[in-house]
C-alpha cells in the first residue's frame, strides 16, 4: 500500500508499474496548485505574462498531457483521473495550516511509525 498523489501514480502505471489506484470510500483530500506574483520581484511584467499564459487553454492542454488535471475542460491523457470522478472531503486548509505541527506529528507517529 502506498499513499501519494493520483497524478504521480498514473504516470507510474503508464510506465508499466503494476499499480492499482484507489481512493478511500469516505473521500480523499486534494491539493490546490497555485501561481503567485511576488511583490517586489525583479521582473513583474514578465511574471504577469507568465501568469496570464498559465491560465490559457494551451497551458491547460500541456498540464493534461503530463497527467495533471487542469482547470479547464480539456481532453485528459488516457489514464488520467478527473477530480470530478473522485469523492473528496470538505477540506479546511486554514485549519490544517494552523494545526500543521500537531497533524504532522500524529501522521509521523501513527502512520510512519508502523
Amino acid at each position: 500500500i502506498g499513499i501519494g498523489y493520483a497524478h504521480d501514480q498514473v504516470k507510474l502505471v503508464a510506465q508499466g508499474y503494476p499499480l492499482q489506484i484507489t481512493f478511500p470510500s469516505e473521500g480523499t483530500g486534494y491539493e490546490v496548485a497555485s501561481i503567485s506574483l511576488i511583490k517586489g520581484g525583479p521582473q513583474p511584467e514578465l511574471a504577469k505574462k507568465l501568469y496570464d499564459w498559465a491560465l490559457t487553454e494551451r497551458a491547460a492542454e500541456i498540464y493534461a498531457s503530463v497527467f495533471v488535471c487542469p482547470f479547464l475542460d480539456v481532453e485528459l491523457k488516457e489514464g488520467a483521473i478527473p477530480i470530478s470522478k473522485v469523492k473528496t472531503i470538505v477540506q479546511d486548509d486554514v485549519w490544517a495550516g494552523a494545526n500543521k505541527d500537531r497533524l504532522v506529528a500524529k501522521w509521523t507517529s501513527e502512520v510512519m511509525g508502523q
